[in-house]
């Protein structure tokens, strides 16, 4: 089975810090995009990067109280939700 990453996913995988000095946040634009997120930066930067410096969080009101809780990092927007924002998608 072939896992593949669209363009755009990749162009912003490829813009995160090699050695990042705060932790990541990546944001999809649901619960069911999650898991494609993990798979693909796993694939582009391992294992070990994505478990010490990745969380993903789908953008909802549980991304935003984890933002709340931890202010200081990263965020990095998946272009998903930008092309389903306010489209009717769920």
């Amino acid at each position: 089975m072939m896992f593949e990453i669209s363009e755009e996913m990749q162009q912003i995988i490829d813009q995160l810090p090699e050695n990042p000095q705060l932790p990541i946040l990546y944001v999809v634009y649901n619960d069911d995009m999650i898991k494609h997120a993990v798979m693909a930066i796993i694939a582009s930067r391992g294992l070990e990067y994505f478990d010490t410096y990745v969380t993903v969080r789908a953008a909802n009101t549980d991304t935003t109280n984890y933002m709340r809780e931890y202010p200081l990092q990263l965020v990095y927007i998946d272009p998903t939700v930008f092309k389903y924002a306010n489209n009717g998608y769920n």
